[in-house]
């Protein structure tokens, strides 16, 4: 049974350019990796798949404190995917929710943290989303979950500060920390610093 790296992030922070760098890295395609697929490489933590197979109801009718405490059993579920290391996205703060940690770290062998401008953040959540600036940056300040739906668990996500601060409160050796702003200014150093952490040592043209 293998344990789960998490790459987490609040949307719109780089989660997809982190997960597309990993996947072409590990993996070595012969063609760039089509982005709308990398839910092949990195699983995601809020599908209700992994939930179906411990309640086969609907997801769209299960409560929220029925999700939060399928939490870590769904959790121990993704890590018998493979045998060694998870990929696995996440927009859930590091909190706990009705009773439960959002991450099982029994389960947990490390985690990646895409942090970005919140100013950006906030122009790009408008775009994605369709609403006002003035409305992300509401959105941003609020303690935000989102519902269940038909293929989908919810996210507790908190606001933007409470997001970033419980990932990051803590130095921890198995935390790497990815600066959006400093991939964009140096992408070879700091997405370079990422493979060192996993203990990957790709030559330098990879």
């Amino acid at each position: 049974m293998g344990k789960l790296i998490w790459l987490a992030s609040y949307p719109k922070s780089g989660n997809t350019w982190l997960r597309a760098f990993l996947h072409n890295l590990l993996r070595n395609p012969k063609e760039p990796f089509d982005i709308n697929q990398l839910a092949r490489f990195a699983l995601m933590d809020s599908e209700a798949q992994w939930y179906r197979q411990l309640d086969t109801g609907a997801p769209a009718s299960w409560t929220k404190e029925q999700v939060a405490a399928m939490r870590p059993r769904a959790q121990e579920i993704m890590t018998k995917q493979y045998p060694d290391l998870v990929f696995v996205k996440t927009h859930n703060a590091l909190l706990e929710d009705r009773g439960t940690s959002t991450i099982t770290m029994e389960h947990t062998a490390a985690a990646i943290y895409m942090l970005r401008n919140p100013l950006d953040v906030a122009i790009s959540f408008a775009d994605h989303l369709g609403i006002s600036i003035d409305l992300a940056i509401a959105s941003m300040a609020n303690n935000i979950e989102t519902d269940n739906a038909a293929e989908f668990v919810y996210e507790y996500r908190g606001s933007w500060s409470k997001h970033v601060h419980s990932w990051t409160q803590q130095p921890h050796p198995a935390l790497h920390i990815v600066h959006y702003e400093d991939a964009l200014a140096d992408p070879v150093k700091v997405f370079g610093g990422v493979a060192k952490f996993l203990g990957v040592e790709p030559p330098p043209a990879r």
